[in-house]
């Protein structure tokens, strides 16, 4: 296409060249169309396909390098007899689930393709009664599978046995 098109630069009238103009014009445009078509795509895929902790701001070094995991056994209830408080040392990457693990609390999970989700903790079953294992972060109730939410150091993590919101 590309010698057509120089030859019919050379040889041609100016009307055969403005048409060959148009033309070469035309195809450029359809093949940058395409491409933007494309890479659209692949960042709309990329960005559903993706689920990310939602932003939140900066810790300062000065934080206590320190998290704080609470688990509340019965919901409603603010005692001890139905709730435990651990603080954990933070790490770095370390998640909502991660943060149980480590405080010593034995846990049942799942694995599924979109991330973990907690069954048990303490032998508590999630599923009776339709109440099940649901995690707080800071007091916003967790968006994701909980081996996916990042947390943060000074984060208070709370896992709740309520009943189920779906």
């Amino acid at each position: 296409m590309i010698k057509e098109f120089l030859r019919v630069m050379v040889l041609t009238t100016d009307n055969q060249r403005r048409r060959a103009l148009r033309k070469a014009a035309a195809v450029i445009g359809g093949f940058v169309f395409i491409v933007t078509g494309i890479l659209a795509g692949l960042v709309v895929y990329r960005s559903a396909s993706v689920q990310e902790s939602p932003p939140r701001e900066p810790v300062s070094q000065e934080v206590n390098q320190q998290a704080e995991v609470v688990v509340v056994f019965k919901e409603g209830c603010s005692d001890s007899s139905c709730r435990a408080q651990k603080s954990v040392p933070f790490e770095e990457g370390m998640s909502a689930l991660s943060i149980l693990e480590q405080a010593g609390f034995t846990l049942q999970t799942k694995a599924y393709s979109f991330g973990t989700f907690v069954e048990a903790i303490d032998g508590v079953q999630g599923g009776e009664g339709n109440r099940y294992w649901m995690y707080y972060v800071n007091g916003t109730l967790g968006p994701v599978a909980a081996d996916a939410y990042g947390i943060n150091p000074g984060d208070r993590v709370e896992w709740k046995f309520e009943q189920s919101r779906l």
